[in-house]
């Protein structure tokens, strides 16, 4: 046999996707009968149709992996337990699904779990369960409170000391973000209180005005949250958050000054890590993917040198990189 025609017989990545969802429409009930043939007519065709694009998602998100990942094959994701446990439960939960945001969170959960040193089995399926069992302003309002560098502030005038937080005071910037939630403060105060009780955000009182009555309260994402949101993050996208908001010249000037700064008082080597601490001490809101491209583009124009490492949280939040030499006198 010759090697096109046994590569005709080699399954594709697409094959054993329709396989996984396969399985997931055949966990789906049904009794024998009319009823039968009409939940076939009716729900069968659509469950169909979502099958069909989350298998040409899925492939074709796998095949952009491949070409964007050096030492990254298709092939060798079949030999992995945890990915086949993770697509499967996703693939479940997608079939179940018509919201595109919670589509495409699984969808990138399915392809993060295809590369390595992410979250532990038991954690990537907790993550799977808790897409399918939110809504899309759950992520909504989650990922706003995460890019809040500060958290949200806000007060409750209703009188009443409540350590806790309160039931349905709603952060002004929530409102300002999504003014169509302005006629849906209990869905918001909802949301919220589902948040902080799957761990996703903690909120504490920070001040409490005896005289007025007041409350003060701060919530802020937590480790937890953080972790699931790069779960569910697109990594064939990763620069276009930082890219389209933070790599302005203003950016890219108060982090070189910031280096060149940090470069006089240590002069061998600065890590990535600790000048985003530096600017999260100075209050400087620094969105993802923003510190890896400013330190891409001074590497590019030769006001730095460095060596990146691999680590996809990393690369979001600080760039990733050993900054090995500064050029003063670089003009930005």
């Amino acid at each position: 046999m010759g090697e096109n025609e046994k590569d005709k017989l080699q399954p594709t990545s697409k094959d054993w996707i329709h396989t996984l969802t396969k399985a997931g429409l055949s966990a789906i009930p049904v009794v024998g009968g009319p009823a039968a043939e009409l939940f076939s007519a009716i729900i069968i065709p659509p469950l169909s149709k979502r099958r069909d694009e989350w298998i040409e998602s899925i492939a074709e998100g796998l095949k952009q992996l491949q070409d964007k990942y050096a030492g990254f094959n298709i092939e060798d994701l079949q030999q992995n337990e945890t990915f086949i446990t993770t697509a499967m439960h996703a693939t479940q939960a997608a079939i179940r699904n018509h919201q595109k945001e919670k589509k495409e969170a699984l969808r990138n959960a399915v392809l993060n779990s295809a590369l390595p040193n992410d979250p532990d089995g038991d954690i990537q399926l907790i993550f799977i369960q808790l897409v399918d069992s939110i809504t899309p302003w759950h992520l909504r309002i989650l990922k706003h409170i995460n890019d809040s560098s500060r958290g949200l502030e806000y007060t409750d005038d209703t009188g009443s000391l409540n350590q806790h937080g309160p039931s349905r005071a709603i952060p002004q910037s929530i409102v300002s973000a999504f003014p169509e939630l302005k006629a849906y403060r209990l869905l918001s105060a909802q949301v919220l209180e589902d948040l902080d009780a799957r761990g996703l955000t903690s909120t504490k009182l920070i001040k409490y005005d005896e005289r007025a009555k007041r409350s003060y309260f701060r919530t802020v994402a937590t480790d937890l949250a953080r972790e699931f949101i790069c779960f569910v993050t697109s990594p064939l996208d990763e620069a276009k958050t930082g890219k389209e908001e933070d790599s302005g010249r203003k950016f890219i000037k108060l982090v070189f000054d910031t280096l060149v700064s940090m470069w006089g008082e240590e002069g061998k080597h600065i890590e990535s890590k600790a000048l985003f601490t530096r600017l999260w001490d100075q209050q400087v809101e620094i969105p993802d993917y923003a510190m890896h491209n400013a330190l891409k583009y001074l590497k590019e124009q030769g006001c730095i040198r460095g060596a990146g490492y691999i680590g996809r949280q990393a690369v979001r939040q600080h760039g990733a990189m050993t900054i090995t030499w500064v050029n003063p006198g670089c003009i930005v």
